[in-house]
């Protein structure tokens, strides 16, 4: 299974990110495996700013999740 499957598992089927941050994560990572390998490949930069936009919006995503989960007292950490 890959990332973004994992992801639209866990967060947007469960809410907690929607479905337009999802569509917007996958068509980012379909143009970089396209800048990435194929040498053709030409972006514009709007597509860029795009992909940035939504780096950003997931980014703020994290950030916000991180600090509720942070202030339910769970912890967080790569070893739970």
């Amino acid at each position: 299974m890959g990332i973004l499957d994992q992801f639209g598992r866990l967060y947007v089927l469960s809410n907690e990110v929607d479905r337009e941050t999802g569509r917007r994560l996958h068509e980012a990572l379909i143009l970089r495996n396209r800048a990435r390998y194929d040498p053709r490949a030409t972006l514009t930069k709007e597509q860029a700013s795009k992909a940035l936009e939504c780096a950003d919006n997931v980014v703020e995503i994290i950030e916000r999740m991180a600090l509720e989960k942070g202030a339910s007292g769970r912890r967080i950490s790569s070893t739970n």
